[in-house]
This record gives structure tokens, sequence and C-alpha cells, in this order.
């Protein structure tokens, strides 16, 4: 994603005054969202996952892994994506951020192929991970649920959302630049995305009640 066309992005929504850019919350609308006509999607197997209007489906003949990148990068500025599973209660799934240069394979789990150590993932059971290392403590997230994900690129944060509500433990350290996943392998199932925007600002809380784990480092 260019320079320039992050900065048009950014001039569209920080023109605003400061008095009403500090009323938004997080569940307010962002004046600009990036749309189905923008969005790209690298999709490893057609047999396994198609697109439409920005609803990432599963082939209904088989429960094979599929793990689809954003394919737009992301290099500054602060971005949430932000989507809702449906028909997966069968299966675990989830979302993450994945290094500029991961490629996913098909049939083949985020962390397959070496990629352990270049991606977050975030799972329906509350669960980030990194490089093969699991932390407890997000709250799970079920089908019908809005799951999200902020990364501040210039603080190199990436922070959780379960229902617009921030999850307490949260990755720094992230790469400098980035693409969003979803992994889906149910029969059936989906991942709408309703949005990947660039923000104002941050709304990733630190401090007392949140803890923060290194990317690139082991895990504890």
């Amino acid at each position: 994603m260019s320079h320039n066309y992050l900065t048009k992005l950014k001039d569209k929504l920080t023109g605003k005054k400061e008095s009403s850019e500090s009323s938004l919350t997080l569940e307010e609308e962002i004046p600009f969202a990036l749309t189905s006509t923008i969005l790209n999607y690298i999709i490893p197997s057609k047999e396994d996952a198609t697109e439409n209007d920005d609803i990432i489906k599963h082939s209904d003949q088989n429960n094979q892994e599929c793990t689809v990148l954003i394919e737009e990068k992301i290099n500054e500025g602060v971005w949430r994506f932000e989507g809702v599973f449906s028909n997966h209660e069968y299966a675990n799934f989830m979302i993450g951020i994945a290094d500029e240069s991961c490629v996913f394979g098909a049939n083949k789990l985020p962390q397959d192929d070496g990629n352990h150590e270049k991606i977050v993932a975030f799972w329906n059971t509350g669960e980030i991970s990194h490089r093969f290392k699991h932390i407890e403590g997000n709250s799970e997230f079920k089908c019908g649920q809005k799951v999200a994900i902020e990364v501040n690129m210039e603080a190199k944060t990436c922070h959780f959302f379960v229902d617009g509500v921030q999850q307490p433990k949260y990755v720094v350290g992230i790469p400098p630049s980035i693409r969003f996943w979803v992994n889906i392998s149910w029969e059936g199932s989906s991942f709408e995305v309703l949005r990947l925007q660039i923000l104002p600002k941050s709304y990733g809380k630190t401090g007392k009640g949140f803890r923060a784990y290194e990317y690139g480092k082991e895990w504890k």
C-alpha cells in the first residue's frame, strides 16, 4: 500500500476538528472504510474457499484448512480489521497478522511451513499464539460475534477486540509491514469482513490490567 495512498486516507480522516475527533468511541463509525472494490484476497485453493462481496465462504464439500490473506500490505498508520465467523461451531477458527513475506499453502494451518515465526494468531478459544506458544487470558469468541484486530504501525502494537471490548493480552514489536489473515476449515463455514479501515488514533489501552508479549521472542 503506497505512502501517497495512505496519506490521502489519513487526510480524509484527520481533517475534522480536534473536538469532534476526540469524541469518537470504539463502536462509532469512522467516516471512511475500505470496501470490497479495494480489498483483494489471496485464497490458496479455490476448491476449499471462495470470496464474494467480502464474504469468504468455505466449500461445503470438504473440511480442509484454508488460510486466506488480505492482499493489502499495512505499513503505516493505525488500522482496524474486523469481521464475523459463521457456521463454524465444530472446529477451531482464527484471525491474525502475518509478516508481509508469508505465503499460505492449500490445506495448511497458518503456522505450517515455517510460518510459525512470522504470524500472530487470535483463536476462537481466546488464546493468542506465536512461534507455537499459546497464551490464555483473552475472551473466547463464537460465531456471530464481532472479532477485531487493531495494529498501530508507528508503535508496532497489535490489540485484540471481541464485540468492541479490548482484550488484556496484546503484542508489541510487530513487523514493519504486515497483512491480515483468516483461517476457516469447516464445510460451509464463512467469515464476513466488516471493515478494514484506517483510524484517526489508536484505541488500544496499555498499563494496569493489560500485558504485552513481544513478537519474535519466547512467550512465557
